[in-house]
């Protein structure tokens, strides 16, 4: 799914495409009237694909894997890849989608259907067999978490604050603040770098680190 915001008008395109991996089966684009605050669009941006998306998924009976987030959507909305994990178990990938493609600049950005239809192309590249993320290898054969970035599922440590009560958060903080001060680096090594578990357990842990200000890797 992406978006175009029209010149001129507070009015935000929204295009999704659908696809089975083989093929686009079914596609839609709507124009929405947006309020200029920058909150309360976002809310209803992420309100609106939400509902798109759980509506095609009831009538269809069928389940979304992953979700291709153009660029512009997630520039209007950056909590929406969080909200489709939270909300639907959809794992959300921010792609870009125009602008320049094979050496050449795009003077116009395309429509929004147009720029969905781009998103989700490539986004089943990073998908094989069993419907897993493939394994990235990058620099010196680390293994590149979230597909070098790609993936977002959490994007602030609000998200995680909720799942615990405050001592434990306090906790965490002051074991974080300590180890920032001793400059101490963290690695993780791991013999499954693909999977459920172990796959969800290293982009928390990353993530959250990251969010803390810890040098961490996998």
């Amino acid at each position: 799914m992406s978006a175009r915001l029209i010149e001129d008008e507070d009015v935000v395109e929204v295009g999704l495409t659908m696809h089975d991996t083989n093929y686009s089966i079914d596609f839609c684009l709507h124009r929405l009237t947006v309020p200029r605050d920058a909150k309360e669009r976002e809310t209803m941006l992420t309100h609106h694909c939400l509902k798109l998306v759980r509506g095609f998924s009831e009538q269809h009976r069928a389940k979304f894997i992953g979700a291709g987030i153009g660029k512009p959507l997630f520039d209007l909305a950056p909590h929406i890849c969080s909200a489709l994990w939270k909300e639907l178990d959809i794992v959300a990938m921010v792609l870009s989608v125009y602008m320049q493609e094979h050496g050449f600049m795009t003077p116009v950005p395309p429509a929004a259907d147009e720029q969905a239809d781009s998103v989700v192309r490539k986004l089943i590249m990073h998908f094989g067999p069993r419907h897993l993320i493939r394994v990235q290898i990058g620099f010196r054969n680390l293994v590149e978490v979230d597909e070098g970035g790609l993936i977002r599922i959490v994007e602030s440590l609000d998200d995680y604050r909720k799942t615990v009560r405050e001592p434990t958060w306090r906790s965490l903080l002051k074991i974080t603040n300590e180890i920032k001060t001793m400059g101490t680096k963290i690695a993780f090594f791991s013999s499954t770098p693909q999977g459920g578990g172990v796959a969800l357990m290293r982009h928390a842990l990353i993530r959250l680190f990251k969010l803390l200000g810890v040098d961490a890797k996998w």
